[in-house]
C-alpha cells in the first residue's frame, strides 16, 4: 500500500477511536464545559469542532497541494467523490453497535445485509471497472467477465461490526489501488452496468452513487428501527463528512510529497494529517473531562 494511504489509515483509526469514546455522549451533558483557546467552552463545541477542525485544515491541504503542483486525474477525481461519500457512510454509522446488525423492520434488509452488500459490491465494480478500462486500452472489444471471477455475498455476511467497517475500509483500498491510476484515455472504454452500455467513466462514478444510495437507506433503517442518532452522534458525523472531503483531495497523492516542505516553511502534509489525529485525541480528552458549570 502507498505510504500516503498508510498515513490516511492510521489517522482514520485514530478517529475511529475518538468518535466512539465520546459517541453516547447523554444530552444531559452537552452543555458541561471544559477549557479551549484560553476560554470555556461547551461539550457541543467540542463535538462539533471534529469537523470544523478538519474543514480548517482542508483548506491548508488544498493550498499545498496547489503549491506542489498536484493536479488529480479524472479517475482521481471521480474516486476523490467517492472518498466524500465514505465519509457519510462512516456518520451515518455512528452510535451503533454490534447488536444492531441483526435488527431488521419488516421488508428491510437487516444491517448485516446493507454492509455485506456495499463490501460485496466494492469488489465487484472494480473487478468489472478494471476489466472494461483494459480491454478498452489493449484496443479489443468488451467481453463480460464469467460470474465465477466474482466473489459471492456470503463472502462478508459474518462478524462483528469493527469487522463489517474494516472489510469495507479495505475493499475501497483495494478499488483505489486497481483504479486510481487509470489514465483519461480509459474514461471512453465501454462497460455494462446493469444490462445497460455505459463508459468506463460511469462505471467509477457509480462507486459514489451506490454508496450515497445506501447511506440514504442506513438513516431510513435508523429511523424505522428506532435508533436515530442522538444530538452528540449528529455532530460526530459531520466529523466524518469532513474527513472524507479531505481524503477526496488526496487520491492519487504520490508518496514523495508527504514530505514536502512548503515555501513558507510551514507543516508537511504529513505533519498535518498527524495533527488532525493529534487533535482528535485532545478533542476526546476535552469533552470525556468537562465539567458542569458553576
Amino acid at each position: 500500500m502507498p505510504e500516503v494511504r498508510t498515513v490516511l489509515a492510521e489517522i482514520r483509526a485514530a478517529r475511529r477511536s475518538a468518535i466512539t469514546a465520546v459517541m453516547h455522549t447523554p444530552e444531559s451533558d452537552m452543555a458541561r464545559e471544559n477549557r479551549w483557546g484560553g476560554g470555556p467552552m461547551d461539550v457541543r463545541f467540542f463535538h462539533l469542532r471534529f469537523a470544523d477542525h478538519d474543514e480548517e485544515h482542508g483548506l491548508s491541504i488544498g493550498d499545498k497541494l496547489a503549491e506542489f503542483g498536484f493536479r488529480q486525474t479524472r479517475a482521481q477525481r471521480i474516486l476523490g467523490a467517492t472518498e466524500a461519500t465514505h465519509g457519510d457512510l462512516l456518520g451515518a454509522l455512528v452510535g451503533l453497535t454490534d447488536v444492531d446488525l441483526d435488527v431488521a423492520p419488516g421488508g428491510e434488509w437487516p444491517l448485516r445485509r446493507t454492509l455485506a452488500h456495499l463490501t460485496h459490491v466494492e469488489h465487484t465494480y472494480r473487478i468489472n471497472t478494471l476489466h472494461a478500462a483494459e480491454l478498452h486500452l489493449a484496443g479489443q472489444p468488451f467481453e463480460p467477465l464469467a460470474e465465477d471471477a466474482f466473489p459471492t455475498l456470503d463472502a462478508f455476511m459474518e462478524g462483528d461490526l469493527s469487522v463489517f467497517i474494516t472489510r469495507i475500509d479495505e475493499a475501497r483500498e483495494t478499488a483505489l489501488g486497481a483504479l486510481a491510476n487509470l489514465p483519461d484515455a480509459a474514461m471512453a472504454g465501454q462497460a455494462v452496468w446493469m444490462e445497460r452500455n455505459v463508459t468506463v467513466e460511469f462505471r467509477l462514478m457509480r462507486y459514489a452513487h451506490h454508496e450515497r444510495e445506501h447511506v440514504a437507506h442506513i438513516l431510513k433503517w435508523r429511523a424505522q428501527v428506532g435508533r436515530e442518532q442522538t444530538e452528540a452522534q449528529t455532530l460526530l458525523a459531520l466529523g466524518w463528512r469532513a474527513r472524507g472531503v479531505i481524503e477526496s483531495q488526496l487520491v492519487g497523492l504520490p508518496d514523495e510529497m508527504l514530505d514536502a516542505r512548503p515555501a513558507d516553511g510551514g507543516w508537511t502534509l504529513r505533519e498535518l494529517l498527524l495533527h488532525l489525529a493529534d487533535t482528535d485525541a485532545f478533542l476526546r480528552g476535552r469533552i470525556e473531562g468537562a465539567t458542569t458549570p458553576a
